[in-house]
């Protein structure tokens, strides 16, 4: 394989942690202080610092290592497809992964926008040759720019480029409008390169939390997974 495109998790390529943002370490310790949530933890097996581990693979995805030789599907989207605050095994990729054989190459990143997931998509699809794609879609609130040769995710809240922001982002129509294009840009690239796309839907119930209590946990990505089994042909 050629170089791959770069994202937030590169630094972390080939390493093991126990915190990702916003499942912090010090987030973990404020919420512990609450019965209520460590009550929580210590059901869920997550009131020790190491109940939950993150290990990225050679080009930073919290993935087994990329190889095109095997049989798989990729899977697009942000910290709800990394899976942040959740054992990897629990989060949608892997449960998707165990009920279909194909081994899931999890290419979430944090923080990233459908723009990022179209990026990455065109460069790894290509190169990986999936059975099918299936994409988490981030918030519409959210794209990105290259800016000083690294790309940059703005929000509608950002301070940096408050001017472009309050204008593109004051009217919704902006941002469903851009997630649309990117969505039918991805379903395009698909075709091209023989595999199908799949838009997994929005966690339409909230079963449960990860353990930063910002994040779905365990129970609503197995419904998820669930209720778009019956109904995907995969």
């Amino acid at each position: 394989m050629q170089i791959p495109v770069t994202h937030v998790q590169s630094n972390l390529a080939n390493t093991t942690v126990n915190w990702l943002p916003s499942d912090t370490k010090e987030r973990w310790l404020k919420n512990c202080k609450d019965t209520a949530n460590w009550q929580y933890f210590e059901h869920m097996g997550w009131n020790n610092e190491d109940s939950i581990t993150y290990t990225f693979n050679q080009y930073g995805f919290r993935s087994p290592p990329l190889l095109p030789s095997v049989k798989n599907f990729i899977a697009l989207g942000c910290s709800f497809t990394v899976g942040t605050g959740l054992p990897v095994k629990t989060v949608w990729p892997s449960l998707i992964e165990q009920a279909t054989g194909i081994t899931a190459y999890n290419l979430g990143v944090y923080g990233m926008s459908l723009d990022a997931c179209y990026r990455l998509a065109r460069y790894y699809i290509p190169q990986l040759n999936p059975r099918f794609v299936i994409v988490l879609p981030p918030p519409p609130t959210r794209m990105e720019i290259l800016e000083n040769k690294i790309y940059q995710t703005i929000m509608f809240d950002s301070t940096k480029y408050k001017s472009f922001v309050q204008n593109w982002f004051a009217y919704k129509e902006n941002m469903y409008l851009h997630q649309e294009k990117t969505l039918g840009a991805l379903e395009n690239l698909c075709f091209k390169n023989n595999c199908r796309l799949y838009v997994l839907p929005e966690f339409d119930k909230i079963l449960d939390h990860a353990r930063d209590l910002m994040h779905q946990g365990p129970k609503t990505h197995k419904h998820t997974i669930e209720n778009f089994l019956r109904t995907a042909d995969l």
